[in-house]
């Protein structure tokens, strides 16, 4: 069986939350089929943005999105990634898009301040949700519906996940696939009374294929409880300010960013 993952791209999108499911899942396509990679993929992964043309990431970062809101094909797995999310809040028409395609999915998941998304659509109405820590009170007053968690990587409330920043967006994608396509393929080394909640560790199987494939100073670590946060953390420039992602603009330090 194979699935479609349509990731959404926004103005000031952040990077690494789109860029990190992308990976893991075409990485997933990739590990799944090693003899025919082009034949009958696991997981198809595309872009989707509002309207046409290009979009402008966080940080200056252009990227032109496979699809739009009237021509992209099914989706069974939507990723909402975080970023600033104070303009699409304010768009019905974005609103509209996910809660009707959301409606089609068989997963929906949120990275980071994606959860604004989510909650503005109404599809964390009565569940358990999280987001970036620094976020946590914002989510928690706009939507007093959603049971907010704190201290939480992830959140499995089954058709929909929710995840906290950039690496956990990355841990829950590694779940997710889990969830897809079982184990072997997501995490092999997951206790198997392991809870659905809190701190996992990072399949191997597919970073080990990062590894040989992909940027090799970044997927050296085979199974860290966070990915590669301590190289994250080693290229922070401490003097570089760094805007909160929530609707409340806040001024931090680049190293929050990652946690």
């Amino acid at each position: 069986m194979s699935y479609t993952i349509g990731i959404y791209l926004f103005d000031d999108v952040e990077v690494l939350d789109f860029a990190g499911p992308f990976e893991v899942f075409s990485t997933a396509s990739r590990v799944a089929s090693p003899e025919t990679p082009q034949a009958g993929k696991l997981f198809e992964v595309f872009t989707v943005a509002r309207q046409p043309g290009t979009v402008r990431a966080r940080g200056g970062l252009k990227v032109l999105p496979d699809f739009d809101f009237t021509n992209h094909p099914a989706i069974d797995v939507l990723v909402a990634p975080g970023g600033v999310v104070t303009a699409e809040l304010a768009k019905r028409e974005v609103i509209e898009w996910l809660s009707r395609t959301a409606d089609r999915c068989a997963l929906i998941v949120s990275v980071c301040t994606g959860a604004f998304l989510l909650g503005a659509a109404g599809l964390l109405d009565g569940r358990s949700a999280t987001t970036h820590w620094e976020d946590i009170a914002d989510l928690r007053a706009m939507f007093p519906k959603i049971a907010v968690r704190e201290n939480a990587r992830w959140i499995d409330e089954g058709r929909i996940m929710t995840s906290a920043g950039i690496s956990a967006g990355i841990d829950l994608s590694l779940h997710a696939v889990e969830r897809l396509a079982g184990r072997e393929l997501g995490d092999p080394h997951r206790p198997p009374d392991g809870v659905r909640l809190g701190r996992r560790k990072i399949g191997t199987r597919l970073i080990g294929a990062m590894a040989a494939t992909r940027k090799p100073a970044l997927f050296a670590m085979r199974s860290p409880p966070i990915l590669a946060m301590p190289l994250f953390r080693a290229m922070a420039v401490a003097s570089a300010p760094f805007r909160c992602k929530n609707p409340c603009s806040r001024d931090r330090s680049i190293k929050h960013v990652f946690d």
